[in-house]
């Protein structure tokens, strides 16, 4: 079973829900999502990209890397 919110409320802000949604600045996106990569991997990386319809930083995100998410478990 599913529900749904099929009911949407929209109101002006209270001056003090205006001052804090505003308290702390917002993140500044990164210029570059993806770490820095060897240009052989970052060819691979692109083709996958296009390839699949991904944007770039997801396209990293799927993909096993060796510090990546997906990284095999290191036995020492």
């Amino acid at each position: 079973m599913c529900l749904v919110n099929d009911e949407l409320f929209v109101r002006a802000a209270t001056a003090e829900e205006a001052r804090k949604a505003f308290l702390a600045p917002a993140p500044t996106p990164s210029s570059s999502p993806v770490p820095s990569m060897a240009a052989e991997q970052q060819d691979m990386l692109n083709a996958f990209a296009m390839q699949s319809g991904m944007n770039l930083e997801w396209a990293h995100k799927s993909v096993p890397t060796p510090t990546g998410p997906h990284a095999p478990p290191t036995t020492h």
